[in-house]
């Protein structure tokens, strides 16, 4: 077992699985400036395929419904979806259908 595994936390790991991190950056451990670039970038990509969110409400927050929809239905935050005010983006069509999909039967905004 190397260092780098210990100094990472169970969350982190779940987060940024090994095996992303190696195909992605070529490492385990990139660092906090190169994930950010990384997932900016797609981010950008992504605009295609993002929804608006409705404005808060004093009954919901609809970052926290989306971010949970998303991970209901499997997805994984950061490198199938991306939460940001307002408005949610994912790596590809089925994956925002999906997400539509339980949005509509689940959100009562």
């Amino acid at each position: 077992m190397t260092t780098d595994y210990k100094l990472r936390s169970e969350t982190y790991l779940a987060m940024f699985p090994d095996d992303e991190m190696v195909e992605t950056f070529g490492h385990l451990t990139p660092s906090p400036s190169e994930r950010n670039a990384f997932f900016f970038d797609c981010w950008m990509e992504w605009r295609i395929n993002r929804l608006k969110l409705p404005k808060k409400h004093a009954r919901f927050n609809p970052e926290t419904i989306a971010l949970a929809i998303g991970r209901d239905i499997g997805l994984r935050q950061f490198w199938d979806f991306q939460v940001k005010p307002g408005e949610v983006r994912f790596k590809d069509e089925g994956e925002m259908a999906l997400f539509k999909i339980n949005w509509d039967t689940d959100y009562h905004g």
